[in-house]
């Protein structure tokens, strides 16, 4: 499942993931509800998770499809919850089974990217091998499926960004990459391991908490972040991950909104832009 190209207008590629209104989805706040929201917000794309999304059957998925597409809105990645830490073998197991069912999945709805794990049960010397393990059977169900698997930093081993990138280096496929969160790193090895990751990325999320007073993230550089993300290419989609303290939907939508400003705000101008001209088309 190849996208084609097509020329882009220097702005950034950007969507808002299902973890900017868990709350509310928590409550009982469907898939649908959550991307009327985003349209309302002027958004074009959505990232759900595998548990927002109700059912895999194809008459639920070919439902959702066309829900999503009267909305006008694409689904760059699906977020995939697993664990390949785990020492039990059943259970590690079961944890490729879920991932290669969403590569299933995506492939049905023709979303080119699932964000992935490498888990958090496990810390021990063992586990950069059990990953890898698991990751290798993967890439070529990945390839097969014609979806793209990006590694996320999420806890556990996947906190040494130096790990991420040598395991995905290692094994060498096309379709393995990562998915470099701003927040998930120590504040002493945040740049440097998002610039260990970024330029291996499929899909970015770009994580915001709190701001200051001049609209910037209170705890993160983005005009540093977005100058390592402007070095990579245009393709990748940014999807924002605002998990602030709100206490209701109206203060979310405005941390949504302060996150999408700062992305704007520290993307290059056309003229400070490389020669990079192409972008996938709808999907």
């Amino acid at each position: 499942m190849k996208s084609e190209s097509k020329m882009i207008n220097h702005e950034p590629l950007v969507c808002v993931g299902v973890a900017s209104f868990a709350p509310w989805l928590r409550l009982g706040m469907s898939l649908e509800e959550f991307a009327a929201e985003c349209v309302n917000l002027g958004f074009t794309a959505v990232e759900p998770c595998d548990r927002s999304i109700e059912r895999t059957d194809p008459e639920y998925l070919a439902r959702l499809s066309k829900s999503l597409q009267r909305m006008g809105l694409t689904i760059p990645c699906i977020d995939v919850r697993n664990d390949f830490t785990v020492k039990d073998v059943t259970e590690w197991r079961s944890n490729i089974s879920h991932v290669e069912s969403w590569l299933q999945v995506a492939n049905s709805l023709q979303v080119p990217v699932i964000r992935i794990w490498a888990g958090v049960r496990s810390t021990d010397d063992g586990a950069p091998a059990r990953v890898q393990r698991a990751l290798e059977q993967l890439a070529p169900s990945a390839q097969h499926y014609g979806v793209r698997m990006a590694v996320e930093n999420h806890g556990g081993i996947s906190s040494n960004p130096d790990l991420i990138a040598r395991l995905i280096k290692s094994i060498d496929s096309p379709y393995l990459g990562t998915c470099p969160d701003f927040g998930h790193l120590a504040p002493d090895d945040r740049y440097d391991g998002l610039a260990l990751l970024i330029p291996l990325s499929f899909h970015i999320h770009a994580k915001a908490h709190k701001f200051r007073d001049d609209g910037e993230e209170a705890d993160m550089d983005y005009g540093r972040i977005m100058s390592l993300v402007r070095k990579h290419l245009p393709t990748v989609f940014l999807s924002i991950e605002y998990e602030g303290d709100v206490n209701g939907v109206v203060d979310n939508i405005e941390g949504i909104k302060k996150t999408l400003s700062l992305i704007q705000k520290h993307w290059p101008s056309r003229s400070e832009r490389p020669n990079m001209n192409l972008v996938p088309a709808a999907y």
